[in-house]
């Protein structure tokens, strides 16, 4: 049998990465469209699926100091991800025109 000794913060995050790949085509069979996966669709949902996951150890780390030690110690390259990704949607947002 497969053992999982990775960190369960990393593995829920991938995996929250990957439903989250899955949920706009889904959405897209129900309304009929004509392509269910589109690849840049695909990529924008992974890597926006991957922020859940540290957002709420952090929101989770107000109340828990076991929450805060787990967020800042263990999972850096998630949190980068995330703040990447919060980055360039923020940017994105001060840059567009309205």
């Amino acid at each position: 049998m497969l053992a999982l000794d990775g960190n369960p913060v990393d593995m829920l995050t991938i995996c929250v990465g990957v439903g989250a790949c899955l949920i706009r085509p889904i959405r897209r069979r129900f309304h009929h469209s004509t392509r269910c996966f589109v690849f840049h669709d695909v990529i924008t949902d992974f890597l926006n699926g991957t922020v859940i996951v540290p957002f709420a150890l952090l929101v989770g780390a107000t109340f828990s100091q076991q929450l805060l030690h787990e967020a800042l110690h263990t999972n850096r390259a998630f949190f980068a991800i995330a703040g990447l990704v919060t980055l360039s949607f923020v940017i994105r947002e001060y840059t567009s025109a309205d």
